[in-house]
């Protein structure tokens, strides 16, 4: 059972390597090729070129988010000690991760709330609480229909911290839910508007 277990941590630990090594890969040709396009989409005068570089600038910051995503799953199934823990305080964190996407929300015209208690403080990695957040209020923004509302609120209860993002987009089906935290998944059709997501942090 022991070397069993031994085999498994390390074939996970293999594809979390895999998985970031081959998001590298992706991203470094991207990079310039995002960059040209919109100059390459401003010389060009022929309307029908100009409509076929959009959707390709358009793919392309599309495949560069996808890449993005992938090496922040890489980075947070990364195991760390509580050596690598500091202090936070909760609230900056989140509005950081708001900051991050106030452009967004403001073209939407989305309401950001941040009702997080002014005293919670948690322990955990700088790095994988900014991806927390980055992640969890950048999708709430992107799909929530214009003019919506994300509301972030916290409670405290004995050992732990609970992070609730509540938005008022489509929302998830009860079958799509025990599917949330599966890698790679992403939940597509409508269910009850407003629900919320859950998330336990360390105390």
């Amino acid at each position: 059972m022991k070397e069993r277990t031994v085999q498994v941590e390390q074939l996970l630990r293999q594809k979390d390597e895999f998985i970031a090594q081959a998001g590298h890969d992706l991203k470094t040709p991207l990079t310039p090729i995002i960059a040209l396009l919109p100059h390459i989409y401003k010389k060009e005068q022929d309307p029908e070129l100009r409509k076929l570089l959009a959707m390709v600038m358009s793919d392309a910051t599309g495949m560069k988010h996808l890449i993005t995503d992938i090496l922040t799953l890489a980075k947070l199934n990364t195991p760390y000690t509580t050596a690598d823990a500091e202090e936070i305080v909760l609230v900056d964190e989140v509005e950081k991760g708001i900051l991050k996407h106030t452009w967004m929300a403001w073209k939407k015209s989305h309401s950001i709330k941040n009702s997080v208690g002014p005293d919670i403080r948690i322990w955990m990695t700088k790095s994988h609480i900014e991806s927390l957040f980055d992640n969890l209020i950048g999708n709430a923004v992107r799909y929530t229909p214009e003019g919506g509302t994300v509301t972030i609120f916290s409670k405290v209860a004995e050992w732990m911290t609970m992070i609730s993002i509540a938005d008022t987009r489509i929302g998830l089906n009860p079958e799509e839910t025990i599917r949330i935290f599966d890698e790679f998944i992403r939940q597509i059709h409508p269910g009850t508007s407003g629900t919320p997501r859950v998330w336990v942090l360390p105390s």
